[in-house]
């Protein structure tokens, strides 16, 4: 590990005090001045290390005019040097709540909190009682602990700085790519744009979901979803000839969205039933897929906010989503995204895969699909091009 990789892993450590020092203001604004100050060094160690290297203060300078275009990148500057020459920021300890019934995004309230307060004790004590049958029935009440800084008042603090960890390191990475020495030089690869998962979990860490239903606080336990090398023999045994009648796809999302719809039409006719999947893209190549099992809305409100995450971890630019759905006829004057097809008589079954991508693209195809006895009838494919209430969340992440 070179002086600028130490300089970068020394702001991760420190990043993950903030993190444990959240309920105390002195720990965790010590721990954030440190932080803040160690980041600003990263780029001082970069350029001592390579600034003899032909052709590394022409790139450089590209890169410092972007950093400098950069909203968060350029507060870290004025903030460490705030701290250095004037003393601690200005910062605020909040909670900000919500109710999520919908995949629409929810309304907020954001207000100050004594920061010893936990975030399970605000959301018990402030949980809504008098609320509509349907919101008590599906909603999800979440409680974010926040610190912000008053220079940065739409940023959580450490959000902020993980935004700036993750900049850096790939000005680092490509650095090192382009300058460093050959025999220690990193491959240059979409790789760098992965945010450790360690500061997309952190959130988790200062938040509390109440299922307003049971009472009861929703967790969720990130794990790895590898790739099984016995798979495909397995499922060419299960399924037959079938899945290798499907034509591979090309390197499109609408290629991609039919592929796996029609994977899914082969499962659904073998099976009866259909897992929700999400497959992971970045620059046309599968990066994750992701299986989800909700058990009830309020699980699946929260899985799908955390493929959210993941997406961003990822540095992904295409989600591809395949699952079973209720679907009934829209009512005039129904808003969209709050009256869910499952609560309606004329519901019947299907099967959809949604594809969006960080351009705004979106296709779903829909498979209507009944039973007959042991037999599960599929009907033709339609083609939706509107933007899939399921995958809102994704767009919010990617445009965060």
């Amino acid at each position: 590990m070179n002086a600028t990789e130490r300089r970068l892993e020394q702001a991760h450590q420190l990043w993950h005090r903030a993190l444990e020092s959240y309920p105390s203001v002195d720990d965790f604004c010590l721990a954030v001045n440190s932080l803040l100050q160690t980041l600003r060094t990263v780029t001082f160690v970069l350029q001592k290390s390579l600034k003899h290297r032909d052709g590394f203060d022409a790139w450089y300078a590209e890169r410092q005019r972007a950093m400098n275009g950069d909203v968060v990148m350029k507060w870290a500057v004025e903030a460490r040097n705030h701290i250095e020459k004037e003393g601690d920021l200005d910062l605020r300890s909040t909670a900000r709540v919500s109710v999520v019934a919908s995949w629409l995004e929810a309304p907020f309230e954001e207000f100050d909190v004594p920061p010893l307060i936990a975030p399970q004790a605000i959301a018990a004590a402030m949980a809504p009682r008098d609320i509509p049958d349907k919101i008590r029935r599906e909603g999800v009440f979440t409680v974010e602990r926040r610190w912000v800084a008053a220079s940065l008042p739409d940023h959580e603090l450490l959000e902020a700085c993980a935004h700036v960890y993750d900049v850096l390191k790939v000005v680092v990475s490509e650095a090192e790519a382009a300058f460093g020495d050959a025999e220690a030089r990193l491959p240059l690869g979409s790789s760098q744009r992965e945010r450790l998962e360690c500061m997309i979990a952190g959130r988790d860490a200062r938040t509390a979901r109440l299922n307003l239903r049971t009472g009861d606080f929703l967790v969720y336990a990130r794990g790895e979803h590898a790739m099984d090398p016995d798979n495909k023999e397995r499922a060419a045994q299960h399924y037959g000839p079938a899945l290798d009648a499907i034509p591979k796809p090309g390197n499109s999302l609408e290629s991609r969205v039919r592929w796996y719809h029609q994977i899914g039409r082969v499962i659904l006719a073998t099976d009866g039933h259909c897992t929700m999947v999400a497959f992971v893209y970045r620059d046309g190549r599968l990066v994750a897929r992701t299986v989800l099992e909700p058990e009830d809305q309020q699980d699946k409100y929260v899985l799908v906010e955390h493929l959210a995450d993941e997406v961003v971890r990822l540095g992904a630019d295409e989600v591809i989503l395949s699952t079973e759905v209720w679907m009934a006829r829209a009512r005039d004057g129904e808003p969209p995204g709050l009256v869910r097809a499952g609560d309606q008589d004329d519901r019947i079954e299907g099967f959809t895969t949604g594809g969006v991508n960080r351009a705004g693209e979106a296709i779903m195809l829909i498979t209507r699909f009944s039973k007959a006895g042991s037999e599960t009838v599929l009907g033709d494919i339609n083609e939706d091009r509107t933007y899939p209430n399921l995958m809102l969340p994704i767009r919010r992440a990617w445009d965060r």
